[in-house]
This record gives structure tokens, C-alpha cells and sequence, in this order.
């Protein structure tokens, strides 16, 4: 059972209000997502993990870092309520290209990337929206 109306929070989001309302619905189904708290400081991804999930930011902020080898931890974004994370890896099944930690109390949902693999696959204009946000975001680095 989630503890917020992540319906609502799609709905209204620029990117995700043309997914339908079964198509939401299956992935806020318990069986493919799941949300939590993270409280300040916690650690939600680790870079180099090899999970296979996405996640939106319902309440909060977290910051997204990379480790560069030579150990220096580069700040890549700081993201809040209805930004996304993660979807690097659970577009390419490939290990997370960097870590993310709260910057305060977050709640965060996690879909399961099979299930919304499945949901890009109808709403392909939905990826190139998400890899032009990833740009963005690449362009706004310190």
C-alpha cells in the first residue's frame, strides 16, 4: 500500500501525464514498486550497483554524485519533488554511473525497470523526453 497519491504526481508531471491511467496503476501495483522514506543523509543508490529500478521523488531532495577515479566525488545534481533518478541503468541494464543520497527527508518511489521498460515501449516519445532531461542535467554540472 503506498502512503502517498503518486497518481496525482503523474498525472500533473510534463513528462509522464500521457501515460493512461491502467497503465500508472500497473506500475503502483505492489508487485512493481514500492515507496519509502529516506531520512537525510541516507544512501539510495550506490555507484557501480547493478539494480534495475526507477525512481520519482514525491517529497524532499537528493543529490546524485559520481566517483571519478581519482576518488573525488563530483556532484552531478540536486534533484526534488517530482524528478526522477536512476534511469540510466534501468533503461540499459547496465551498473548505476553514480550514487545518490538524500539531502533531507525524501519520500521515494521505486518501479521495478521491467515494468516500466514495458510502459516506454508504447510511449516511445516518453524515453527521448527523459534522455533530453538527462542532458540537461549533464549541462548543469558544476
Amino acid at each position: 500500500m503506498k502512503s502517498y497519491n503518486w497518481q496525482k504526481l503523474f498525472a500533473q508531471h510534463k513528462i509522464f501525464s500521457e501515460f493512461e491511467t491502467s497503465e500508472v496503476a500497473y506500475f503502483l501495483d505492489d508487485t512493481t514498486s514500492a515507496d519509502f522514506i529516506m531520512p537525510k543523509d541516507g544512501v539510495i543508490l550506490n555507484q557501480d550497483d547493478g539494480s534495475d529500478s526507477i525512481f520519482f521523488i514525491a517529497s524532499g531532495a537528493v543529490e546524485v554524485l559520481r566517483r571519478e577515479s581519482n576518488g573525488k566525488k563530483v556532484r552531478i545534481a540536486v534533484l526534488k519533488e517530482g524528478d526522477y533518478f536512476g534511469e540510466m541503468a534501468m533503461m540499459h541494464k547496465k551498473p548505476r554511473s553514480a550514487s545518490v543520497i538524500s539531502r533531507e527527508d525524501s519520500l521515494i518511489l521505486e518501479i521495478k525497470g521491467e515494468a516500466f521498460r514495458g510502459i516506454l515501449k508504447k510511449h516511445p516519445n516518453i524515453e527521448v523526453q527523459m534522455l533530453l532531461k538527462l542532458s540537461d542535467r549533464l549541462e548543469e554540472m558544476p
